[in-house]
């Protein structure tokens, strides 16, 4: 799939039809997967249908697919739920919206992978060729408009649906103008009535976390090879993305000293859990390497 195609499916619509043949026929194992089994892990309490059926679809086209939205959704939780024993004093309570749009948007921040071929996924260190790499920039913004294009409006409250495509659009926050390019390139506007944005803080605030929590599991992975030991490094990283945050925004007249107080909080709860985590990866990847 050339990233030509890529652009001519998000214009046209038929998406499926310019997916790799393996994630097209994972959408329709997806569907055909008995309601009782379907996103096994995750917390069926509060994502809704449209959220879990695309995670099933991401999961049946590639495991790490899988692990990476399903151990992001774990982390989110367990950030909402501590943000929610702050006081209120502290500013740190968010919407009931925003809450569920942080861990659904977790879960599926990766969607837009689904137009990733295997060896795009497996082969990380293998340099990518210019339609591979226009393919990945491209990601947040077409994970954002497979999310918003099935995900029927009777299945999920408005302002929750446009919480979660914000969370999937912006979750590279290192893209920078290279994600706003794209999305008037790909003509998302006119997809997307009221596109979400990240001036809006409703919106930012729920995409910086889904994009602080990713950095953290992805070190956590070890997908960039971070040399010695990925919980030790994790802290300095945070807070160099969190820094770069800062000084992105403060250009928006919303933007409040506040609003980094609890960029920092969330990082402080990551880094709480970070240990544990790992170890779990770890041993996530020793028994699927053990079946294989």
């Amino acid at each position: 799939m050339t990233a030509l195609a890529t652009e001519r499916a998000l214009r046209f619509g038929d998406f499926l039809k310019f997916l790799p043949t393996e994630a097209a026929e994972s959408f329709n194992k997806a569907k055909d997967l008995p309601n009782q089994i379907k996103g096994f892990g995750l917390n069926l309490r509060i994502l809704p249908v449209p959220v879990v059926d695309l995670f099933v679809w991401m999961d049946l086209y590639h495991l790490t697919l899988g692990k990476h939205g399903l151990t992001n959704s774990f982390l989110a939780e367990l950030v909402i739920d501590d943000l929610n024993k702050s006081e209120p004093r502290l500013g740190f309570n968010l919407t009931p919206n925003q809450q569920i749009g942080i861990v659904a948007g977790s879960t599926l921040h990766d969607l837009g992978q689904l137009t990733f071929t295997r060896s795009m996924i497996e082969e990380k260190e293998k340099p990518l060729d210019s339609d591979e790499n226009r393919i990945r920039l491209k990601h947040p913004a077409i994970g954002a408009y497979i999310f918003w294009e099935n995900t029927p409006t009777d299945s999920i409250p408005m302002d929750l649906k446009k919480t979660v495509t914000a969370a999937i659009l912006y979750h590279q926050l290192d893209y920078g103008s290279v994600n706003d390019e794209i999305i008037d390139s790909i003509k998302l506007r006119e997809v997307i009535p009221g596109l979400p944005s990240i001036k809006q803080v409703k919106y930012r605030k729920v995409a910086v976390i889904v994009s602080l929590i990713d950095t953290a599991v992805s070190v956590l992975e070890n997908r960039k090879n971070h040399n010695g030991d990925p919980p030790k490094k994790l802290r300095g990283i945070l807070d160099r993305r969190i820094g770069k945050i800062k000084r992105y925004f403060s250009k928006f007249e919303d933007f409040i000293e506040e609003e980094i107080k609890l960029y920092y909080r969330v990082k402080n709860i990551i880094l709480r859990y970070r240990q544990s985590l790992y170890t779990n990866l770890i041993a996530f990847d020793r028994e699927f390497d053990e079946k294989v």
